[in-house]
């Protein structure tokens, strides 16, 4: 008998394509609670039912972050992009979430390959009449000689009234052109800013009730959807194509100097150019978003990006005959640290490379955490001391126990197991579809799948037998695979299984393999994290 884990038998293919992250710094806790760890999630999951799932993404290189880094560091801009590049892939792979590509837009290998494809984008969009020429006033810092956009301009949202940088408030999710600010001012407060009237170009995108149809087609939260709304209502249907400056992909130049892509609005061909990867390394012959694809495409991305993805990415999309737009989206709220948001300015962050370097703190306990304490559905906060306890309760004393007992029940197991007990497998059952339901793209909640494991290692009380554990702890395999794979494989290894955890395996009696050690978590104070903790929150501040 073999039970399912998702509605859909035939197998399908997914492209999963977490937002690009700016290459101006690693990266902390707070980005990997969002899109990234749950990108991971979801592809370990379809591939243990059999589908195929390719994650794939870049980082977003021509943002004016990178140019504020590269200025603080005395550097050029491309080599900031290239080290910060290579750091982040090094940060997600220390927590185990596998990219299938990474691509680096400003690399020998990529660079003429993403301008092109970018140049043809805005091409089709001028093509479709999608693109207008707009005056508008933004502001000039004469101090610097450059426009005060994106990173060099502050002041308060035009929605909600919070303090803000750049072109969004990652409060309430809306972008805004830089002349409705509230209390602008540039990188200084005592700098003037000079407001001259500049010729940009934007996109002008199709009726604010197609799109808004199809986000509530896609089953995108009405919350999220109410930003778009906001926005498209204020703004007429544009949305900004260009800044002014040289630093991304050049758009023709107006009488005023240079002026490059938005990199917001970029994210859509940034997409196709993912989806174009995805068709090389499958041998599919046509990429994920050619229209007809059977390819399911997913983006997940934190609200700050709200207005590119959900306007911009669906919008473009609309006006593009020759592409389909993205099948699902995922969007997060924000994660914060103790009841803040992640600073590296005050020294308020838990860095991915400082945490996975500390000896007791292994990481699979911070993906479970993670996906516990998750901003799926709201704000949420990774508070140290909650983070202690839950690994000390739910892992050392919950799922590691029960291991430990399971594991002790099996060793009176001689040779191959016999078939798995019927009461078993029907609860195996039951707990495989609710874990499917938390893990499909229109319900996901990483809170809910780890509810399953919790409730599954209850049911070792039921194990008597050493075929009993046999099949509790193939099934728990199956079950962690997703949220913690170092320990869901070596619960896998240990009964002789091969390759990852997979539905297709699950039936397949095999020899426990006595040389492998039985996986569990050990039990950890909040000193065993002080080194990679801000000083503030130290139990001996220093």
């Amino acid at each position: 008998m073999m039970f399912p884990t998702g509605s859909d038998t035939t197998a399908r293919r997914h492209l999963l394509i977490p937002i690009m992250p700016t290459p101006n710094g690693r990266f902390h806790l707070g980005h990997i609670a969002g899109p990234y760890l749950k990108m991971d999630l979801i592809a370990r999951h379809l591939r243990r039912r059999g589908d195929q799932a390719w994650i794939i993404t870049g980082t977003d290189s021509y943002e004016s972050y990178v140019l504020r880094r590269a200025e603080e560091q005395n550097r050029d801009p491309v080599e900031v992009c290239t080290d910060y590049h290579k750091l982040i892939e090094c940060d997600l792979a220390a927590l185990d979430i596998e990219l299938d590509a990474f691509i680096s837009p400003v690399s020998s290998s990529a660079c003429a390959t993403y301008r092109e494809l970018h140049h043809e984008w805005v091409r089709r969009m001028e093509r479709s009449n999608g693109v207008v020429a707009v005056t508008e006033r933004l502001p000039f810092d004469a101090v610097t000689n450059r426009y005060a956009g994106g990173c060099w301009l502050s002041g308060r949202c035009p929605d909600c009234a919070s303090p803000v940088t750049s072109y969004f408030c990652e409060d309430c999710g809306t972008h805004f052109r830089p002349e409705e600010l509230l209390e602008p001012q540039g990188r200084k407060a005592e700098d003037p800013l000079l407001w001259r009237p500049v010729t940009s170009l934007f996109l002008r995108l199709p009726e604010p009730v197609t799109i808004l149809a199809h986000l509530e087609r896609m089953a995108v939260p009405a919350r999220f959807r109410a930003i778009a709304e906001r926005f498209l209502t204020r703004n007429r249907r544009l949305l900004r194509l260009s800044v002014p400056g040289d630093w991304g992909v050049p758009l023709t130049p107006d009488g005023g100097g240079p002026r490059s892509l938005f990199s917001y609005t970029g994210l859509l061909p940034y997409s196709l150019l993912c989806g174009d990867l995805h068709a090389d390394l499958t041998h599919a012959g046509s990429s994920a978003f050619a229209a007809g694809s059977d390819v399911v495409t997913v983006s997940s991305f934190g609200i700050d990006n709200t207005i590119p993805m959900l306007v911009g990415a669906i919008g473009g999309a609309l006006l593009d005959p020759t592409s389909k737009p993205f099948d699902h989206f995922l969007v997060n709220h924000f994660y914060q640290l103790e009841g803040e948001k992640f600073s590296t300015s005050r020294d308020h962050a838990i860095w991915v490379s400082d945490i996975v370097a500390q000896p007791r703190i292994v990481t699979d306990a911070i993906r479970y955490y993670l996906a516990k304490v998750s901003p799926d559905s709201q704000t949420r906060s990774l508070d140290v001391q909650d983070f202690v306890n839950t690994v000390n309760s739910d892992l050392a004393g919950g799922i590691s126990r029960s291991t430990g007992i399971a594991v002790e029940r099996l060793r009176d197991l001689a040779g191959e197991p016999g078939p798995p007990p019927y009461n078993l497998l029907q609860r195996l059952e039951s707990a495989a579809r609710e874990q499917a339901k938390a893990f499909e793209y229109t319900s996901f909640s990483s809170a809910d799948a780890v509810a399953v494991l919790l409730a599954w290692s209850s049911e070792v009380a039921a194990v008597r037998s050493g075929t009993d554990a046999y099949w509790w702890l193939k099934g728990l395999a199956l079950l962690v695979w997703p949220v913690m794979p170092r320990f869901g494989g070596a619960v896998w290894d240990l009964l002789g299984g091969h390759g990852e955890p997979a539905v297709s395996r699950f039936s397949v009696p095999s020899v426990p393999d006595w040389s492998r050690p039985a996986p569990g978590f050990g039990v950890i104070s909040r000193a065993d994290l002080d080194p990679c903790l801000p000083r503030a929150l130290r139990t001996v501040p220093q």
